[in-house]
């Protein structure tokens, strides 16, 4: 007996949306206990902070945490 594309496409996302259900409600609650307020900043690690990334950095300074800044290029 051979499997037609429907018939194969409607088994895999069936599966697929079964499996997928129990793990996204699962997420919900726990995202919904650790959640930040609104007043959190955001932490970020800057990598290529040479030029542009620097002006980036001072641009964005005033919403973030920066707590890592990376250049490969000494100058």
């Amino acid at each position: 007996m051979s499997i037609t594309r429907r018939q194969f496409l409607t088994t895999t996302t069936s599966l697929a949306t079964a499996v997928s259900v129990p793990y996204f409600g699962w997420q919900k609650k726990t995202l919904a206990d650790e959640s930040q307020s609104k007043n959190d900043r955001v932490s970020i690690g800057l990598i290529g902070a040479g030029g542009m990334g620097l002006g980036n950095l001072r641009a964005a300074s005033q919403w973030v945490d920066v707590v890592a800044i990376a250049d490969a290029d000494a100058g």
